[in-house]
């Protein structure tokens, strides 16, 4: 998992236009020029990857399912639901702190993130943290959560309150539109999740991953100007799913994941500052939610599941807005089923769209003899 991407050479070096960015002119070609070194530096020689050890708590889970839609007591909601908490399994067993059920697909995209938090005093004028990526160059101070993927081995899934190791590396840079005025700087961090109590010189090993998963952020100047994204073509869709991403949602949304991000809780930098029409849901919830309906679809009983999910944010999403979550199956080949999934607001433009992978796991020859 943790290897070198495939190397990506830049021939020359070009400098932003200094007509739209007065009086950055030679100064900027220069940091242009260290950027795309340390762009280099990244594909060639990965720096080295850190491993922290985390943990999702029985409180926290239970706040992340009494926080997402998909998963609210029968009682409050009807249609068909994922059990929540107390209802793991659909039969209504109540949780047992000496078998804890086990977290859902995709849990890691409501979980803090997993480095050495900064004070607050510290933290970037949008809210974000400085420690998530301590080399980046100051001339891209805004940033989104773009896109990522999640693939899930066939392994038994991550217990509540069990502790597990995450290794963490930068694994790729890459700087997009720098001789126009539209410059992006788009970051991709690996993730690995491995047992606790593996040994040191196993962690890292993909072999032996819980799960693994990437993450991609574009990091814009101060001054960069928002141009919507075209609707991608999608086939006709076979279930939805609709919700209201309120901003009390995205403030504990915010909580969970401690994320103090303004885009997500202050609606007057959101429109002055970053050009947004209000709240921006946040990308690892609108992608969480399109998971939940994969599994809520496509999952119907224990041998299915989901293999590997990626998303991809197309245009902001905006809080206290009706969202509506779309998906359908594309293909079916050997017992894995291709879902493909979007979430859309009230006008119809997509603001997220996503890939899932669910597998039938076949039965066990002794299973299969048993019941003969």
């Amino acid at each position: 998992m943790f290897r070198r991407s495939s190397l990506r050479l830049t021939s020359h070096c070009r400098a932003f236009s200094s007509a739209k960015y007065p009086g950055q002119g030679l100064l900027n070609i220069i940091r242009l020029e260290q950027i795309y070194q340390w762009e280099l530096d990244v594909e060639t020689e990965p720096p080295p990857a850190s491993v922290s050890l985390g943990q999702v708590s029985q409180p926290q889970a239970e706040q992340l399912w009494a926080l997402l839609p998909t998963r609210n007591p029968p009682h409050e909601r009807g249609g068909d639901l994922l059990p929540n908490l107390l209802e793991i399994h659909g039969s209504g067993a109540v949780y047992n702190e000496f078998e804890p059920p086990p977290l859902a697909p995709g849990f890691t995209l409501a979980t803090p993130s997993l480095y050495e938090w900064s004070p607050t005093s510290r933290l970037n004028k949008d809210g974000t943290d400085p420690n998530e990526l301590p080399s980046l160059p100051p001339e891209f101070p805004r940033r989104m959560w773009v896109s990522g993927k999640l693939t899930f081995p066939v392994r038994s899934p991550i217990p509540v309150e069990e502790c597990f190791r995450v290794v963490r590396q930068l694994a790729h840079v890459s700087l997009k539109d720098a001789e126009g005025d539209r410059p992006k700087l788009f970051v991709t961090h690996r993730l690995g999740y491995f047992p606790r109590y593996m040994p040191p010189w196993e962690v890292g090993n993909p072999e032996h991953a819980l799960m693994e998963e990437e993450r991609t952020h574009v990091y814009l100047p101060a001054n960069f100007k928002r141009k919507p994204t075209k609707n991608p073509k999608l086939p006709p869709a076979d279930f939805e799913f609709s919700y209201v991403p309120t901003s009390s949602m995205l403030f504990q949304f915010s909580a969970l994941t401690y994320n103090a991000h303004k885009i997500h809780l202050d609606k007057e930098y959101a429109r002055e500052e970053e050009g947004l029409e209000g709240l921006a849901v946040h990308g690892p919830l609108t992608a969480l939610m399109l998971l939940e309906l994969a599994t809520l679809k496509c999952c119907k009983d224990q041998r299915q599941r989901i293999r590997s999910f990626s998303y991809k944010a197309t245009n902001p999403l905006i809080a206290d807005e009706l969202c509506e979550l779309k998906g359908a199956v594309t293909s079916r080949k050997k017992g894995v089923q291709m879902v493909q999934l979007w979430a859309t607001n009230p006008r119809g433009v997509v603001g997220m769209t996503a890939e899932a992978e669910v597998e039938t796991i076949k039965e066990t020859t002794e299973k299969k003899v048993s019941e003969d």
